[in-house]
C-alpha cells in the first residue's frame, strides 16, 4: 500500500499545465501563447501584444514589428526559469527575444523563438488556435 501511494505522489508532481484554453490562446507541445491580436488578420497594429509560457520559461510579445495575412514578426522578452526556490542573488535574467510566426488556413501556427544573445537558442514550435498547451512547468 505504501508503494502505491508513493507512485501516485510521483505522478502527481509532474502535472500538465491546467490553464483552460480560450479563443485567443494558441497551444502546443511545451508552449502556450496568449495574444490580444489575430496573427491571421490582414494587418496587425504594433501596439498589440502577447504572453508566452514555456515549460521552464516565460516570455512577452511587446511590439509587433510587422505582420498581416498570417505572418508576423515581433520583439519581446524571454526569461528562463528553474525548478525549486530562487535565490535572491540568482534571479532569472530577462533577455530580448524575437518571435516569428506564420499561421495557415487551419489556424495552425509555426512559431520561431530567437533569443537575441544566444546563438544556439532558436526553437521552433507548432501551435494551434484554441488548443490546450502541453506544459510541464518546472516550478
Amino acid at each position: 500500500m505504501k508503494f502505491g501511494f508513493c507512485v501516485v505522489l510521483l505522478s502527481v508532481s509532474y502535472v500538465l499545465d491546467v490553464h483552460s484554453a480560450r479563443a485567443d490562446d494558441w497551444g502546443g507541445w511545451g508552449i502556450r501563447l496568449t495574444t490580444n491580436f489575430d496573427p491571421a488578420a490582414e494587418s496587425i497594429p504594433a501596439a498589440l501584444n502577447g504572453q508566452v509560457v514555456f515549460d521552464c520559461a516565460t516570455g512577452t510579445i511587446d511590439q509587433v514589428l510587422s505582420g498581416g495575412k498570417g505572418d508576423f514578426t515581433a520583439s519581446g522578452t524571454f526569461t528562463a526559469e528553474s525548478g525549486g526556490p530562487v535565490r535572491p542573488d540568482h534571479l532569472p535574467e530577462e533577455k530580448k527575444a524575437h518571435y516569428i510566426g506564420s499561421v495557415n488556413a487551419n489556424n495552425e501556427m509555426l512559431l520561431i523563438v530567437i533569443i537575441d544573445d544566444a546563438l544556439d537558442a532558436t526553437t521552433i514550435y507548432h501551435l494551434k488556435k484554441g488548443d490546450h498547451a502541453s506544459l510541464h512547468r518546472c516550478e
